[in-house]
């Protein structure tokens, strides 16, 4: 059985992320990331733009947007690869992810422990990390 994360993928974010060159162009592909927009502070968008402009930066998320989110569909699928690993599984996913929807979090493997975050875009890390970190110590402790 295949299981599928799915192929949706913001192709509007990915184009709009990579081809931005200045703050007015990245601020807005950035956002898309947060559930709370305020999360993307002028400090943010500054150091992201310096990273985008490290030698070798541009060509590479060219290379991997071309090659795994060709036409704007995820083409590499690592979900139907997941339950043959045969260890435990934590996913966790933003309720109002905009990059990748969270409906995808629920094809996960029947043996996955699964956490859709309220309040959390695609960067639950950032937005919810006291309760990421709770899930993933308890995740742990358990295994």
């Amino acid at each position: 059985m295949r299981f599928w994360f799915g192929e949706e993928i913001n192709g509007e974010y990915l184009r709009g992320f990579i081809e931005a060159g200045s703050r007015r162009e990245l601020k807005p592909a950035l956002e898309l990331l947060y559930a709370d927009t305020s999360q993307v502070t002028r400090q943010l968008v500054e150091d992201v733009l310096r990273y985008k402009r490290i030698d070798g930066v541009d060509e590479a998320l060219r290379s991997i947007a071309d090659h795994v989110f060709a036409d704007g569909r995820q083409h590499v699928l690592v979900g139907d690869r997941l339950a043959e690993l045969g260890v435990p599984l934590l996913v966790l996913w933003g309720q109002e992810d905009r990059i990748i929807p969270a409906e995808h979090a629920r094809h996960a493997p029947d043996s996955a422990e699964v956490h859709i975050l309220e309040g959390s875009g695609h960067s639950p890390h950032l937005e919810a990390a006291g309760n990421v970190n709770r899930i993933m110590e308890r995740f742990l402790a358990g295994v």
